[in-house]
């Protein structure tokens, strides 16, 4: 937008125009600031979703580990013993 020629507006204008500049830059930083707040929000969200995302990884990994094992015990203890040695 082309700059308007302030040189001829009376000291009333100007003062008009200064107020009216200042509500806009204002409204503008606001506006900043609301989108700030959301991205830190879906941040926030993220990362709680990335740690529940691992704990329940990692809690199916140990839970796989545990029925591993006890099937591991259970075919061991449970196989025939070879009476040839």
């Amino acid at each position: 937008m082309p700059t308007a020629d302030i040189t001829d507006r009376t000291e009333e204008e100007l003062r008009q125009l200064e107020s009216d500049e200042r509500e806009a830059l204002e409204a503008r930083i606001q506006w900043l600031r609301d989108i700030q707040t959301l991205i830190d929000s879906a941040v926030q969200q993220m990362n709680q979703y990335t740690q529940v995302s691992t704990l329940k990884t990692l809690t199916q990994a140990v839970i796989f580990f545990f029925f591993f094992c006890i099937l591991l015990y259970f075919d061991r203890s449970m196989s025939i013993p070879d009476k040839s040695l």
